[in-house]
């Protein structure tokens, strides 16, 4: 096309979703149309707002009858999820045998890591997809691959790709039509489940399966990451005692650690789990401590912190909490927004009561730190979640009741009286009222903080 005639196009570029506040909005309006409910907890990772997963995994549920998602979504979950939607979708549906979209995608999965890249040539795809087969039923004709593999494309789930695109200048060798992952997340996994279980240090090395992936580790990031979460959960170990050269590289390695412990099951976390935890920078420990501290069942969550900091004295929880929650930024700080705007939003209300304890119970440690805003908006999500669960409210005020730390005491009768002054319902009132006095001047002396049970002494009784 002559370069004047292009240039008399007008230009218009689309950025979709761009902050994680637009992709969650997005997220929530179309699960409420296509009636799913929105996870009761706030969301991890920024796959689960992936636009994709969402309306895939959304398919699946509808057609499995189910109308939610389950309460913690690790890599097991997730990859189910994912392939069940897919099999409810066109061509899929039409498949006979349920089994065989899994068995292709592991074949495709297996080409690439024999090819050393993240692509296919439609003729390598076809091979793959044949030595699959033949595994699985033994019907491996190249007619049979080659529908399947069309249909693979026509569902979008293996777009075509050109492999010409990002070639360098000069490079004038063609090379064939390939095929890749729509999704590289689903790809990652997919590979790294091919591997997971002969996975050893020698496959990094010189004449190993993998020696293309230590060759250019930033490159294949995604692959790693997604080894972090498995080789624990089939090994029973960490990948950075499998790869020991991960190491060299402190951030990454780091950065891939602390993503794998979003997706593992509790059962995953294990002795040298904890002790690579504690060689995370502080910053990296306290953004997953607030991420994890919501989801209920969970080994790292708010009833974990809970029993680390409340032992300590004041100036022991400053040091490991305190001072770091006040000086966050980037990711961690992210994580404390979310889980404030989550309690102060509309997801939270088909929160389970657990749920929402927990919320409570991480929004009341928050009070320790001395940056005000944090402590500001802390106060409000926690105010509201009194107001949604009164019951949560009184267990929350006789757990922290005791508490030796004025700012989380006094910030913590402000929210039960904000909750009040916000329309407790007359019998809530009623029991607040009494739970206040019971617990704040029936001894004839109020407990640490005077000033604090005062604004509850304006409730009347």
């Amino acid at each position: 096309m002559p370069k004047d005639l292009q240039n008399s196009f007008v230009t218009v570029e689309c950025r979709g979703f761009v902050s994680e506040e637009e992709r969650e909005q997005a997220a929530r309006m179309f699960l409420d149309r296509k009636g799913i409910a929105r996870p009761a907890v706030p969301w991890l990772l920024p796959d689960f707002t992936n636009p994709l997963f969402l309306r895939v995994t959304a398919e699946g549920l509808k057609a499995a009858g189910s109308k939610a998602y389950p309460e913690f979504i690790g890599l097991p979950d997730f990859i189910r999820l994912f392939l069940d939607g897919l099999s409810a979708r066109h061509p899929f549906d039409e498949w006979p045998d349920k089994a065989l979209l899994r068995v292709c995608l592991l074949g495709i999965a297996q080409g690439m890591l024999e090819a050393g890249r993240s692509w296919l040539s439609r003729a390598q795809a076809v091979k793959a997809i044949r030595a699959a087969l033949a595994d699985h039923d033994g019907d491996d004709t190249p007619d049979r691959a080659r529908r399947l593999l069309e249909d693979l494309t026509r569902g979008a789930l293996l777009p075509t790709l050109d492999p010409q695109a990002g070639r360098p200048s000069g490079a004038f060798q063609p090379l064939p039509e390939g095929v890749d992952f729509a999704f590289q997340r689903l790809g990652d996994l997919l590979m790294a489940e091919v591997v997971v279980d002969h996975l050893e240090s020698a496959s990094f090395q010189e004449g190993g399966n993998l020696a293309f992936v230590g060759h250019d580790p930033q490159a294949w990031a995604g692959l790693l990451g997604a080894l972090a979460i498995l080789v624990p959960q089939r090994q029973g170990k960490e990948l950075l005692d499998v790869a020991i050269w991960l190491r060299q590289d402190r951030d990454t390695a780091q950065r891939q650690f602390r993503d794998s412990l979003f997706w593992r099951p509790g059962n995953a976390l294990l002795p040298a789990t904890k002790v690579w935890f504690d060689r995370l920078d502080d910053h990296y420990k306290l953004e997953v401590t607030i991420r994890l501290a919501v989801t209920p069942h969970h080994p790292w969550n708010a009833d974990h912190l809970d029993g680390r900091l409340r032992p300590m004295s004041m100036a022991e929880r400053d040091v490991v909490w305190s001072i770091p929650l006040a000086n966050a930024e980037y990711e961690t700080e992210d994580a404390i927004e979310q889980i404030i705007s989550w309690a102060q939003g509309d997801q939270c209300l088909p929160a389970t009561d657990e749920t929402m304890r927990l919320t409570a119970t991480i929004l009341a440690w928050m009070f320790s730190t001395s940056a005000r805003p944090i402590r500001d908006d802390a106060t409000k999500a926690l105010a509201r979640v009194f107001l949604l669960r009164p019951g949560v409210m009184m267990g929350i005020l006789d757990r922290f009741h005791d508490v030796n730390d004025p700012y989380v005491a006094e910030r913590l009768w402000a929210s039960a009286y904000g909750a009040a002054m916000n329309g407790l319902a007359d019998a809530d009132l009623k029991m607040l009222v009494g739970r206040t006095w019971a617990l704040c001047f029936e001894g004839g002396q109020p407990g640490i903080g005077v000033h604090i049970p005062q604004p509850m002494g304006l409730i009347p009784a």
